[in-house]
């Protein structure tokens, strides 16, 4: 394996789980091209097998990472919030084992009562935290804490706040079948 620099090997090796000696089919290639790329930390994953004895051959992966920090932003009209403007910045390798941290903003106006004109006296927002650790607390499922920091929702005749907490859990027993 060549072109991990953040990755941790250990994570790749337990992801691969590619035994030395067993024979490597083309659709065994394919899965482990699926497994890196389904990690979401790289850009290109080329893999190729060297050697003319069709009997014995090494197994080259060449990974080319994505960066760590990802910053993402987006907006939109809907016709029951209003306009928003949204917002995030994720580290999506923490630690070197792909779990990640992500900071998520919004910022808007709603409409002014009834009618579809914006408010801009009163503006809405949300800030919210969200941690996802893959391959915890085993290999086939994942640990999602989501933190809702504050939001702030106006409407024509009221207006709340609310913070809160999530955590949750998916897994894969079977393949097809997905439990949360």
């Amino acid at each position: 394996i060549h072109g991990n620099q953040r990755v941790k090997r250990e994570l790749l090796d337990d992801l691969l789980a590619i035994e030395i000696g067993k024979p490597l089919t083309p659709g065994k290639i394919n899965k482990v091209r699926e497994k890196l790329y389904a990690l979401g930390l790289f850009k290109s994953i080329q893999v190729e097998r060297i050697g003319e004895d069709t009997t014995q051959q090494d197994l080259l992966i060449q990974l080319q990472e994505r960066p760590n920090i990802l910053f993402a932003f987006g907006g939109g009209v809907a016709t029951d919030e209003g306009l928003k403007i949204t917002g995030s910045a994720s580290h999506r390798n923490l630690f070197g084992v792909a779990h990640q941290l992500s900071l998520i903003g919004t910022f808007g106006f709603g409409w002014d009562g009834d009618t579809w004109r914006v408010d801009s006296q009163e503006y809405i927002w949300r800030a919210a935290i969200k941690y996802v650790a893959p391959r915890v607390p085993t290999s086939n499922s994942e640990v999602v804490l989501e933190g809702l920091l504050r939001e702030e929702v106006y409407e024509s005749n009221y207006r709340f706040y609310r913070s809160g907490a999530s955590l949750g859990m998916s897994s894969r027993p079977l393949k097809g079948m997905e439990t949360l």
